[in-house]
């Protein structure tokens, strides 16, 4: 009897086919790798953004207890150490000859010759998590602030000397006043201040460099002169007519944007937010209202002892 071969239709995949189905599937794991990369980082960014916000408001907090600004903590302190988080006597840090060299702090030129003091954030002075400072990489928060309002004695609301800059190297500060305080992450490529990882063919250069000067910009993760991966955040006070006597959030935004006070308080919603009493501060993130008095940033409103409602422009 004749012999029967198998049909070509009944045999295997060809290398052909194979080859084809591996290039789909790895074009396929690509774009789902590219996928995943994209969702991490902007988890990353949102967890960092989250926290820095949270020091914010432990930040004002401070200030409304104490009357000045923390010190920032030690650059070199581990974990295990005690001064980890620790906001140590910033006069007594100040006045000491070796302030830079022992690289325990970078110590800044802000406006005029006034000293900026750079470290860590003092999340142990805050009263907050240690978690909360870290950014979305798991790494300590950096922590700029005008030295002269880390003293009682010596703070004024209006007496920041850090300069921040945009892109193009344009002060982002429309008032006289300089910035008060910077908190920010340096993002993945990990250059803390005054580091020998600071390079200066990045964008992100003026946040590492030691000085008093930082950049507020656009995330930009090309491997070009353009890069740029960190998290800024700056606060300094806006010099505003008093609230006729009364913290009314609503009441300011009648005075200084023309707005109708029902409409503004049933935008605002929460009455608490209408109202504050002295010593109490609440953020006010709402487009529409911020759009109206020409701001791109949220604003913290603070209604301090004389029943003043004062202005505080935070970029977030």
């Amino acid at each position: 009897m004749p012999k029967r071969f198998p049909s070509s239709r009944n045999a295997g995949f060809t290398l052909i086919e194979v080859a084809i189905a591996l290039v789909i599937a790895s074009i396929i794991a690509a774009g789902a790798l590219q996928m995943y990369k994209i969702y991490t980082t902007s988890r990353t960014y949102k967890v960092t953004r989250e926290n820095i916000s949270e020091l914010n408001t432990a930040m004002q907090v401070y200030l409304s207890k104490y009357g000045s600004l923390p010190c920032p903590s030690t650059l070199t302190a581990k974990p295990s150490d005690p001064e980890y988080g620790a906001s140590p006597d910033c006069d007594e840090i100040l006045s000491s000859p070796s302030i830079t060299v022992d690289e325990e702090f970078v110590l800044g030129e802000g406006r005029s010759g006034e000293k900026v003091l750079i470290g860590k954030v003092p999340f142990r002075e805050l009263n907050v998590r240690q978690t909360i400072s870290k950014d979305g990489w798991g790494r300590d928060l950096y922590y700029a602030v005008s030295a002269t309002l880390t003293n009682t004695s010596t703070y004024s609301q209006y007496g920041g000397v850090i300069d921040v800059v945009d892109e193009q190297g344009l002060s982002l500060l429309k008032e006289d006043t300089g910035v008060q305080y910077v908190l920010y992450s340096t993002g993945s490529d990990d250059a803390p201040p005054g580091s020998d990882r600071c390079v200066e063919e990045k964008a992100d250069f003026e946040n590492c460099n030691g000085d008093g000067t930082f950049k507020y910009a656009a995330i930009s993760l090309g491997q070009n002169e353009s890069f740029y991966d960190d998290t800024v955040s700056y606060v300094s006070w806006i010099e505003s007519p008093d609230a006729a006597g009364e913290c009314s959030i609503a009441s300011y935004m009648v005075d200084n944007a023309g707005m109708d006070y029902e409409d503004i308080v049933g935008t605002l919603k929460d009455q608490n937010s209408v109202y504050l009493k002295p010593g109490d501060m609440a953020y006010m993130c709402n487009r529409r209202l911020l759009s109206a008095l020409d701001s791109k940033n949220c604003i913290l409103f603070v209604c301090n002892g004389e029943g003043v409602l004062r202005r505080v422009s935070t970029i977030e």
